[in-house]
């Protein structure tokens, strides 16, 4: 299923990717992705493992290269080639499948990472008191080396020092990843928080039932290819989203 969904304008759209194509050597990876996100929803990708999701977002963040498409943020024009330092200054934020945290630095030490460049200790304040009173588990593991974490702890911890920079794209990718179904709800109800606060979120997920629970919109993926997209609630109503990830 290829072109870009109908249901938002050209103008209106926060990130637009047209005609992304990725190959691994003789593998391709993505082909001919169309994705649209309007600003302040959360847009899931949903799909299998080895479906693409990771590239996809990987791509986004500028961390792998495409060899064909576009990939553009309002105001800012086509992203595709811009080192991911600069992706990170524009708007755009990552947190990795795996967390990826730093193991040897505190929680604090952690955050101040993801506000770079900024270094007034002021903003940096500012911007971890909005953090932690989204995540307060990470206000009382402030001084716990973060490779110390629960995996739920580190999740909140990669995902607030995405937070750090501010931005507004946030990229989640796989955030459900080796999660307890506890800590994976109080998760995505943090992400729901982030999306009310204005942020717009671009996830890679394969937890179907949580992601629909919280998505505005969907895409799935079946070997690197758009199949099918649509309103959340009229995506899990889909037979074969039910019988692949709801089961039946």
């Amino acid at each position: 299923m290829t072109g870009l969904p109908r249901r938002i304008k050209p103008a209106d759209a926060l990130l637009r990717v047209t005609g992304l194509e990725v190959s691994y050597g003789s593998v391709r990876a993505l082909r001919g992705i169309d994705l649209q996100l309007r600003r302040s929803e959360v847009c899931i990708v949903l799909g299998a493992n080895g479906a693409g999701k990771s590239t996809l977002i990987r791509s986004v963040m500028g961390m792998t290269k495409p060899a064909l498409g576009s990939i553009e943020l309002a105001g800012v024009g086509d992203l595709v080639g811009r080192p991911p330092h600069e992706i990170n200054a524009l708007g755009v934020a990552w947190s990795p499948e795996g967390r990826l945290v730093f193991p040897t630095l505190t929680v604090e030490e952690n955050l101040v990472v993801g506000a770079f460049p900024v270094w007034k200790k002021s903003i940096i304040r500012e911007r971890m008191d909005r953090v932690t009173a989204l995540f307060p588990r990470l206000q009382e593991r402030m001084s716990q080396a973060a490779g110390s974490l629960s995996g739920g702890e580190q999740q909140m911890l990669a995902v607030g020092r995405a937070l750090m920079s501010e931005p507004t794209v946030l990229l989640l990718d796989e955030p459900s990843l080796g999660l307890a179904p506890l800590v994976v709800s109080l998760l995505f109800d943090q992400v729901q928080a982030i999306k009310s606060a204005g942020v717009t979120i671009l996830m890679a997920e394969q937890n179907a039932r949580q992601a629909l629970r919280i998505a505005d919109y969907v895409y799935l993926l079946t070997n690197g290819e758009v199949v099918a997209h649509g309103e959340a609630a009229e995506m899990e109503q889909r037979s074969d989203v039910q019988e692949a990830y709801l089961g039946g």
